[in-house]
């Protein structure tokens, strides 16, 4: 339940679901509104349904967006958009991402299937009213500006333990007087 919330948190933070899911609370730092929503959501699957039922409804959305995930890649590549890295395997992984997420589905009892396509019809209108649209074309033209991209990384970059290090490394090769190589 907490991944969901978290999940919901992060889309709508990027723009993707309503603006409100993304409070966070002034005392705890805790993305309070999913949480409440996601933990209201299971207390109602659980009444309705059982344990076991809300289980596997979970296994299968999260099965359908991790399918999503894994074949996007091959539509990426089919519009000629270059990998930012390779991994050795090229398509392998996203084609076994792919089958290990529809055999997931497979796993799901039809009942369960039907549950879970029914919350989708139900779902989808309900997104598309109340999904932002201007900030998703706002999103989307941020996202792909070059200076953007970079501005990104490097305050990513500023963030993590990585920048600490970088510059103990120059310290220590100022001090060595070892040269930088390419691999730095």
């Amino acid at each position: 339940m907490i991944e969901s919330s978290r999940l919901g948190y992060a889309l709508a933070v990027d723009g993707l679901f309503p603006r409100i899911l993304s409070r966070v609370h002034k005392k705890f730092r805790t993305p309070y509104l999913a949480i409440t929503i996601q933990a209201i959501t299971a207390l109602i699957a659980a009444i309705v349904g059982n344990l076991s039922m809300l289980i596997a409804t979970s296994v299968f959305f999260m099965a359908i967006a991790y399918v999503a995930t894994s074949a996007s890649i091959f539509s990426l590549r089919k519009k000629g958009r270059k990998p930012q890295f390779h991994l050795k395997g090229g398509l392998l992984i996203p084609s076994l991402g792919v089958i290990f997420s529809l055999y997931l589905i497979t796993q799901c009892s039809i009942t369960q299937i039907a549950t879970g396509l029914l919350l989708l019809l139900i779902g989808t209108p309900i997104y598309l009213k109340y999904s932002p649209k201007k900030e998703m074309m706002e999103l989307k033209k941020a996202l792909l500006i070059r200076d953007s991209i970079l501005r990104r990384a490097y305050r990513q970059e500023q963030r993590f333990l990585a920048h600490m290090l970088r510059h103990i490394k120059r310290a220590y090769r100022k001090i060595t007087g070892k040269k930088q190589t390419w691999r730095d």
